[in-house]
């Protein structure tokens, strides 16, 4: 329990969020956000989907934070799920989403922004930038 803990605090003060809750977080009330500006630095996601029109706002069950954004000069929206700063991360959350119910989820990753792709998000994380 101990290490859980400390592995929880330590995601935490590293900018990371995810996890999966018995029910879905979103609702007409609360719809899924769009995911705005990510952060600076290296971030990779899950992107869970891409749909032409709007997901149902439980669709990923308790996966949270989900978010989208609309793919350039298209109606497509591509959903995202959590924050991660390590490629380990991301692949331990990868395992519980696949077997949540979404086999094709795959990773993508940021950098300053920017969709690049993961062998490149490797090469920055293992340097060190």
């Amino acid at each position: 329990v101990k290490a859980r803990l400390r592995e929880f605090k330590r995601r935490v003060e590293n900018g990371e969020s995810f996890s999966i809750l018995k029910t879905s977080q979103y609702s007409y009330a609360n719809p899924i956000p769009s995911c705005g500006q990510t952060r600076d630095g290296l971030v990779y996601r899950i992107q869970l989907c891409a749909l032409s029109k709007p997901a149902a706002n439980d669709l990923f069950g308790g996966i949270t934070p989900v978010c989208y954004e609309l793919a350039a000069q298209t109606n497509v929206r591509k959903y995202y799920a959590g924050i991660f700063r390590t490629l380990q991360t991301v692949n331990d959350a990868l395992s519980k989403v696949r077997a949540h119910g979404f086999p094709d989820a795959f990773i993508v990753a940021f950098y300053n922004g920017k969709l690049i792709p993961t062998e490149k998000a490797r090469e920055i994380e293992f340097s060190g930038q």
